[in-house]
């Protein structure tokens, strides 16, 4: 339980890091890291949720 907790905050902790990347780069007119970073932040979202539910499964 203690894993699946830890793997729910790092996605979070990167899903944050990936929105400010791609505010910065947005600011920047740097449109292809953008596209990446906004990508990258769809991942981890989809990554945190499965994280959610396992944990709510396992309870």
């Amino acid at each position: 339980m203690k894993f699946y907790r830890f793997m729910k905050y790092w996605s979070l902790v990167w899903m944050s890091a990936s929105i400010g990347a791609a505010l910065g780069n947005f600011l920047n007119k740097d449109y292809g890291y953008t596209i990446f970073y906004v990508v990258t932040c769809a991942i981890n979202h989809f990554c945190y949720n499965g994280w959610n539910k396992r944990i709510k499964q396992n309870k």
